[in-house]
């Protein structure tokens, strides 16, 4: 049984050759399929190894997002990506950048550490000061028009009191091409 990394790079249309079997790519290549299927998973692996590192890094994961696949990921920082300091100066980021998820905190596990908030490129996250007398009550919430929904808050959160959760419904493009072309009827300049 094939791994599930092999069964999405097999999905993906490659360059010159557009959807392929193993058995096809192996021929093309002139290697047996299970060297084709090893070489795949070894890629997928160190693929994995770098999202993870980057994440810990604290960048943000960028992509053209298409059902036919990516074309590229990029692994960003604020300060030295264009793409990334662009949405930053937005007032309303997210009009941009359509993901389906945002950040929920569970307040109970929640210690107020502001380590969501520090580690935030989209200043999307802040504390709300206690409402009760003796100044208890605080909690963080997220500013929605500003969240990008990169998961940094949650995947940096010490007490797991933050999660993903699927707000929306937002279907990708097709094709990189029909990506492209939504965003340029829907800019607002």
């Amino acid at each position: 049984m094939r791994s599930e990394q092999v069964e999405y790079a097999l999905a993906l249309p490659m360059p010159s050759m557009g959807r392929t079997s193993l058995d096809d790519l192996a021929r093309k290549m002139g290697r047996e399929p299970s060297l084709v299927e090893e070489r795949i998973e070894e890629m997928a692996g160190q693929r994995l190894i770098m999202a993870t590192k980057s994440r810990k890094d604290g960048l943000v994961h960028l992509t053209g997002n298409a059902q036919q696949g990516p074309a590229v990921i990029c692994n960003c920082c604020s300060c030295c990506c264009n793409a990334l300091r662009g949405l930053i100066e937005l007032h309303n980021p997210r009009s941009f950048v359509k993901t389906n998820f945002l950040p929920q905190f569970d307040h109970d596990k929640c210690r107020l550490c502001s380590t969501c908030k520090n580690i935030c490129p989209m200043d999307a996250i802040s504390m709300l000061p206690g409402v009760e007398a003796d100044g208890t009550g605080a909690f963080m919430r997220v500013e929605e028009t500003r969240c990008i929904g990169c998961g940094l808050c949650a995947s940096h959160c010490p007490h797991n009191a933050v999660s993903m959760v699927k707000a929306y419904n937002n279907i990708p493009a097709q094709t990189l091409a029909e990506c492209n072309e939504r965003y340029m009827n829907g800019r607002l300049w």
